[in-house]
Parts: structure tokens; sequence; C-alpha cells
């Protein structure tokens, strides 16, 4: 249901940030200050919201004003470069904005003091929790008015919407503010992926922050703690041999062979041998149970007198084939994904060439419009 400072503060302490190294560097901030902390329901889930409690003021700050307040607190350098990065964004927007420089930018609801603690302790919680990454779904689109310093503006604040520059967004629910001037610059700063789906992995632990407003939907900004499936090379067998006495026919038969018996791969390098002979390096990958079986196969098909061996690792992607219906018929087409993403698509080279041959058009068009399919069939 979008982002605000509260929300993502609340749903960080939902997750389990340690509150004792929170509150103590948080509070050296040189402001006036508390949290409130509640457990509320949203729609009958429960979560974690954050109100920053604080003297009335009427100051209003520049962006120097600003950095001096995080420069004097304690905060690990990390998070203060994080944090003045964040209101740089903020100022820039404003001065957009307003028409003027980020130096003469008076922060109005984003210089209170309740902007400063929500994007500094937002920053600090993600960053206490030790995160390498963070993805987030695309933002919902405010729409309707809000009241600000400067009397009724549309949604998004035009601050926001400049803050939301090349972001995904989607259409949102409902009307109202659902992403605020804060909201969207934690998301510029914080966000390093947007994805609709998190990547293969396990859930650690899930938590809610809370907004003030209700909806139709619950207003709560969800997340998830989240551990990437770790990726495991597998061993396999690499098999070699030198030669130099084989005839071109018979090494190509040799080199089909290996592969129609299931080799992970053939490959053959030029080399130069002994007595400036020109020969060749036969390399065959296997699984390390089908070894024997190769040895077997190089020994008896190539007559060669030796064969090197070594346990390799590898890296493998999953690989998954689809038949996809064009108009020169089905196509199978080989995906590759690592860690549920797509890396690859290769519609099958065999195919393509007897469809082009069938329906006389070139091999690209064939080839194009296998990809055109898919790329139409998954990704619209």
């Amino acid at each position: 249901m979008g982002i605000s400072g509260d929300m993502m503060l609340g749903l960080l302490l939902d997750l389990g940030v340690n509150e004792e190294k929170f509150f103590h560097l948080l509070n050296t901030l040189p402001l006036e200050f508390s949290l409130d902390i509640k457990t509320v329901q949203k729609n009958g889930i429960s979560g974690k919201k954050v109100s920053v409690l604080y003297p009335e003021q009427h100051q209003h700050r520049h962006l120097n004003d600003i950095y001096e307040i995080i420069e004097k607190s304690s905060l690990p350098s990390e998070v203060k470069d994080k944090s003045k990065y964040a209101f740089k964004l903020l100022a820039e927007a404003e001065a957009k904005i307003h028409g003027t420089t980020i130096a003469k930018v008076h922060f109005h609801e984003v210089g209170a003091i309740d902007a400063i603690v929500d994007i500094c302790g937002s920053i600090l919680g993600v960053y206490l929790l030790k995160v390498d990454t963070v993805i987030a779904s695309p933002l919902p689109l405010s729409r309707g008015f809000v009241n600000s310093a400067h009397g009724p503006i549309p949604l998004p604040a035009p601050a926001t919407l400049e803050l939301l520059t090349g972001i995904p967004v989607t259409p949102a629910p409902v009307e109202g503010e659902l992403v605020t001037p804060t909201g969207a610059t934690l998301y510029r700063v914080l966000v390093n992926k947007t994805e609709p789906v998190p990547p293969s992995g396990s859930i650690l632990k899930t938590g809610y922050g809370a907004g003030s407003r209700d909806y139709l939907y619950p207003n709560l900004l969800r997340g998830i703690l989240f551990a990437e499936t770790p990726v495991k090379a597998k061993t396999v067998v690499l098999l070699e041999t030198n030669m130099d006495h084989l005839f071109p026919e018979a090494l190509g038969y040799i080199f089909n062979r290996l592969l129609l018996e299931g080799a992970l791969d053939v490959f053959i390098t030029p080399i130069q041998m002994k007595k400036n002979r020109p020969g060749v390096i036969l390399s065959v990958l296997c699984p390390e149970t089908d070894e024997d079986r190769f040895v077997e196969i190089i020994f008896s098909e190539t007559g060669t007198l030796g064969i090197r061996r070594r346990r390799i690792e590898r890296y493998e992607a999953e690989r998954e084939i689809i038949k996809l219906n064009t108009r020169y018929g089905l196509i199978p087409v080989k995906i590759g994904r690592f860690r549920g993403r797509v890396i690859s698509v290769h519609p099958e080279f065999e195919v393509c060439q007897k469809a082009a041959q069938e329906f006389k058009v070139s091999f690209k068009e064939v080839y194009e419009e296998a990809l055109a399919v898919w790329q139409e069939k998954f990704n619209s």
C-alpha cells in the first residue's frame, strides 16, 4: 500500500532490528524527540505503528542545517552518507518544484524533526539488519489531493512525483497519499532492484509497518527478510588427449558420438605438437559417474595412448525447454534461469532451420518469430 518514513521505521522494528543499538545510535541526533511505538491491526494483520514525538517547531531548515545535524550524531559513516544523500535528493526535488536552488530551499514538512528521524532511522535500521540487497515491488501512484504548507496540492505531491522519476509504478488501489516524499526518497536510496517477486530462496522473517489511515485494503508496508539459495557448484570430470594421427572425418565422427553418448560438452583445440606436427586437443566434459564409460569410448575410437583427467567444479543454470506455437509451427525454445530469473532464451537451431526450409523463409525470420512469441506470451 505504498511507503512512508514512519511505515518504514515500523517495518524495520517489526523485522527485528536490534533495538538497543538502534535507539542508542538514533538518539545521538542533536534533536529533541522520542518514538511512540505501538502494535496495531489493519484488516486483522498486526504491524508496528511508529510516531515521532517532538515539541512544536516553526523552524524551516536549509539543506546545510540538516547536514550539520546528521554530522553531529554518532551514526555510522555509511548511514550518515546515505542520509545526507537522501536529503540532497529531497532538496533537488523541492528546488525544481519551487524554481530555486538546493542551497536556498526552505524545507517545510520534509525538514521537520520527524522527517529527519524517519530517514536517518530507516537507513540505520537497514544497516543494522546487515542487508546485502533491497528488492522492492513497484510503487502505487497516488491519486487525489492533499493539504500542504502551500495549500491543497494534487497527488502524487509534486516533490514525490519528481522523486519517482525512473521508478516503476502501478495504479493506486484507493484514493489518498500512499507514497510520501520521505517514502519516495527512502525507496530511491535503499532499493537496489525493483521486481514483483523475490528470487528463489528461504524466508527468514516477515514484518509489517503500519500507516496512519485506514483504507479498504490493509494500510501496511510488508517486508521479508530473505536468504537467497546459495549457488552450489557441481563436480564434473574433464578428459583430454593430444592427437595428431586422426583424419578430419574420424575426428568429426568421434565428436558427434561423444555428444550422443551424453557428454556435457565436447570441444577441439588446434595445437602444435612435437616434430612441428599440427594436432588437436580433444576435450570431453562428463559427469563423474560416467567417467569410465567415456574413457573407454575415447580409447577405442581414437587409439590414443593416454588421457589426462581433472576433477573440476562448474555452476549450472536451470534449463527448461518449452514449445511455442508460431506461424512456422511448434518451435522448441531453451530457457535458462539463474536463481529463478531468466538469463537466456534460445530457439532450437535445428527446428528453426527445418521450418525455414519448409516455409521457404530465412532462418532469421523463424528465429525472431519464436523470440517474439516468447516475449508476448511471458513478458506481456
